[in-house]
């Protein structure tokens, strides 16, 4: 042990949290992802399917639901979040989360048109 005179000894490193964890988890897929690694990419899509597809069952609605799968949805947010994927910035985990969501509210948006433009 080193302590020099008048010198507070340093603070321990505490360690991350799982949800610190994630975080950074899910930053350095992104990173890797936008320089082009195919794999990063779909362990990032993998890591938020589940939460996406919940939303997108929540959210859809009787009349959305009636003519299109949840999971079809998902797999859209995933083709447009592939060709964004570069101008994406991340800020925070949720950033995330809610960046993929409001393209899946975007998706189901243009749905919705789609479904009143056929009637």
């Amino acid at each position: 042990l080193d302590v020099r005179a008048g010198e507070p000894p340093p603070e321990p490193e505490r360690a991350a949290s799982p949800r610190e964890q994630e975080l950074a988890q899910s930053i350095d897929l992104v990173q890797r992802a936008q320089a082009g690694d195919e794999a990063a990419l779909n362990r990032l899509f993998a890591r938020y399917q589940e939460r996406l597809h919940r939303i997108a069952r929540i959210r859809m609605g009787v009349q959305l639901r009636e003519v299109m799968e949840s999971m079809d949805l998902v797999q859209q947010v995933n083709e447009v979040a592939l060709r964004k994927l570069s101008t994406f910035e991340r800020r925070e985990h949720a950033g995330i989360v809610h960046w993929l969501a409001k393209i899946l509210e975007n998706q189901m948006m243009d749905a919705r048109k789609g479904l009143r433009a056929q009637k």
